[in-house]
């Protein structure tokens, strides 16, 4: 890294990577103060500084978050705002009550089963976009047994990824056939999402060597709508008999049994990043540092070295949709639902921009509440 001037400064890179710079402007590129970071140390993130147009006041635990309006932003007519307060709800039907009272001005997430509730709302504007994630399980592909291809592939298959969508996303968003979503210049709008198949399911069974199905754990977050998916699925692998005994964890839990590799099927989803190696390398690549299921294919590895080392975006492209059709073969996660990016908003607030990367920028956003 080289310093420039005092607004430039030039990195040079030891090896073609061209995910770099939607690297740098996501979450992992966030510009820090290192004076700051000294000082604070491990407690940094409680006392944030940063570069953009609200400033840090105070962060009550499980209570809000107050931010103020920045005057030393680099652009002097921004922001609007004079101050943003952060309120956390856990209860999602909570959440949405208060944006219908006016308690609160922003909903950053509403539930599926909510999205025609809040469009009927007279007071309230409903904003969605699409994502950069994709939800789904996680499959163990180093123990238990879905190790076996031929019984993760019967799993998949018996899956109806349609019902999902209808009975559980209410009709939202879209059924994911891969980890690159439509917001992607990846995205492969022609290839297709997996049909539930039950035939062709036992007959992967009888491949797997469990004709009769067999027993194995699935866990999942204790959500109203991770429990609704799970027994959906349940259900569904029910009728080829498979028995999936659903394992309910708290959120951190479930977490820690990811990356604990204790599992069989894990109902978990990726919030995504903007270039589709965010999507792949860190879930499926051999050494990724999410790979809860210890997936490994030396293809895919080479796969993932060639598309960080190609410049050119077409070249990309293929080989990232070469990439997703080897890793829905292989059954190395059981895509279900690429989810929207999804807000309330009282009527009165203006010039918000819904962002595939879900995060809430209010830096051009003001009130009309008169």
């Amino acid at each position: 890294m080289t310093v420039v001037d005092p607004l430039t400064v030039r990195i040079g890179l030891k090896n073609v990577f061209s995910p770099f710079l939607a690297i740098i402007s996501d979450r992992a590129g966030y510009i820090v103060s290192p004076e700051a970071r000294a000082k604070h140390g491990k407690d940094y993130t409680r006392n944030p500084v940063g570069t953009g147009p609200f400033q840090f006041v105070e962060w009550i635990k499980d209570d809000h978050a107050t931010f103020k309006r920045f005057d030393g932003y680099w652009d002097k007519e921004l922001p609007y705002l004079d101050q943003v307060v952060y309120r956390p709800i856990p209860d999602l039907t909570v959440a949405v009550t208060e944006v219908k009272t006016g308690n609160v001005d922003f909903l950053r997430r509403v539930d599926p089963k909510d999205v025609d509730d809040v469009k009927a709302t007279r007071n309230l504007e409903y904003l969605e976009g699409q994502g950069v994630g994709y939800q789904g399980f996680w499959v163990n592909t180093a123990k238990g047994p879905l190790a076996n291809r031929a019984l993760r592939e019967a799993v998949s298959l018996a899956i109806d990824r349609e019902s999902l969508l209808a009975v559980a996303y209410f009709a939202t968003g879209e059924i994911a056939h891969g980890p690159v979503p439509p917001s992607s210049w990846a995205y492969d709008a022609g290839y297709p999402a997996a049909k539930r198949d039950l035939a062709q399911a036992k007959a992967k069974l009888a491949e797997g060597g469990q004709p009769n199905g067999f027993p194995m754990a699935m866990k999942v977050a204790n959500t109203p709508q991770g429990q609704k998916i799970t027994q959906l699925v349940q259900a569904q692998l029910k009728e080829i008999g498979v028995d999936a005994q659903i394992q309910t964890l708290e959120f951190g839990a479930l977490l820690k049994a990811g990356e604990q590799n204790d599992f069989d099927l894990m109902s978990l989803g990726w919030s995504g990043r903007i270039d589709p190696d965010g999507n792949i390398q860190p879930i499926f690549g051999t050494t990724g540092a999410f790979n809860y299921g210890k997936y490994t294919n030396t293809d895919v590895d080479r796969m993932i070295a060639q598309g960080r080392e190609a410049t050119g975006q077409p070249e990309r492209k293929r080989i990232y949709q070469d990439l997703q059709k080897k890793l829905t073969e292989d059954v190395a996660y059981v895509f279900t639902w690429f989810e929207p990016t999804a807000y309330a908003v009282g009527d009165y607030v203006k010039e918000f921009e819904a962002t595939p990367d879900g995060l809430m920028r209010f830096k051009s956003t003001w009130l009309n509440k008169s």
